[in-house]
């Protein structure tokens, strides 16, 4: 006799998987696109499979399923290449600093070994570039200056340690002074007047 059979099934355990591994993945992209930082995703074929706002923004064009070197175009001697391909190799994380130059400003990159190929995340470092050069600049200035001088220029720590000597200073030392110890050096000033008054100084921390 003919008829319809139906079945039937409870599927609300895999709905409910399917729901919760959409939300993840819908928080994942939030998260990766709220960080501020720049990610892009390779596969082994150097094919971009994923990028998030902060790239996007920067290249309306779309480059989806485009070839990684096609887009952002490197010679292969360039430490975008050779660290990417040694990642990809060797399956070991690398950290490195480059400037961008399209965004004008330097940069840091982390780049993580993944299923498919490899995971890039870029952080703007400028600001923080911009004040090491300004400190380095100021602190080799004054280097110039205690240089420039005639007087002898020595910084001792609590251990009797030279840590710092100007040219004049080290002028008169032929064997350096940096890194030694004073008493090594003037073994014979155990009582001298300089070594009361640093004493002192160094107790009052006045000068």
């Amino acid at each position: 006799e003919n008829g319809l059979t139906i079945y039937a099934y409870d599927i609300s355990a895999r709905k409910q998987s399917e729901l919760a591994l959409d939300q993840g993945h819908h928080e994942t992209l939030q998260l990766l696109n709220s960080s501020g930082d720049s990610v892009i995703a390779l596969n082994r074929n150097w094919q971009i499979v994923y990028a998030n706002e902060d790239v996007t923004c920067w290249y309306p064009e779309g480059f989806i399923g485009r070839n990684y070197w096609d887009v952002f175009p490197h010679p292969p001697d360039s430490v975008y290449r050779q660290t990417y391909e040694e990642v990809l190799n060797t399956g070991k994380p690398i950290r490195f600093e480059a400037r961008s130059f399209r965004r004008g400003t330097w940069r840091e990159y982390r780049v993580f070994p993944s299923l498919e190929g490899i995971v890039i995340y870029a952080a703007d470092i400028g600001v923080l570039k911009d004040a090491q050069e300004s400190l380095e600049h100021a602190l080799q200035e004054k280097e110039d200056i205690l240089n420039s001088i005639t007087d002898s220029v020595l910084v001792i720590d609590r251990n009797w340690n030279f840590v710092y000597a100007n040219d004049t200073a080290l002028h008169a030392q032929s064997q350096g002074l940096v890194g030694r110890n004073y008493w090594e050096v003037y073994p014979d000033n155990q009582e001298s007047i300089f070594v009361r008054h640093y004493q002192q100084d160094m107790d009052t921390r006045q000068p």
